[in-house]
């Protein structure tokens, strides 16, 4: 990665109204781009507040785009999802145990311990 990348600074993210708008011009509204994927509408809903590279996906191409232009905090330069839990952690946000990544540490009462055996 060359230098001016890396200085460059880079937008953020669209506003979700600006999205929706974006939709909207193009012909599609959340529901029939739920349907035509076969998911909950609720999972674009969710993107607004996390990273959700397909879904994401669906939407940038609906708009004719590519996601790192509408999401630009959510992708690397060369065009890779950032982790969500990377993503979530940098902005201080609560990562829940449903991202990939997440794993709780456990208490000190909850690890298990290997016996130690003596040198003889």
């Amino acid at each position: 990665m060359d230098s001016i990348a890396q200085t460059t600074p880079r937008a953020g993210d669209w506003p979700w109204h600006k999205v929706l708008y974006e939709l909207a011009e193009a012909g599609w509204t959340i529901s029939a781009l739920a349907a035509r994927h076969k998911r909950n509408r609720t999972i674009y809903s969710h993107i607004r507040r996390r990273p959700m590279p397909k879904a994401q996906a669906e939407i940038a191409a609906a708009i004719g785009l590519s996601p790192l232009a509408i999401w630009p905090t959510r992708y690397e330069v060369d065009g890779k999802p950032v982790s969500t839990v990377a993503w979530l952690r940098a902005r201080g946000l609560p990562v829940v145990a449903g991202c990939r990544g997440y794993q709780p540490r456990k208490r000190a009462a909850e690890r298990e311990i290997a016996p130690l055996e003596r040198d003889q």
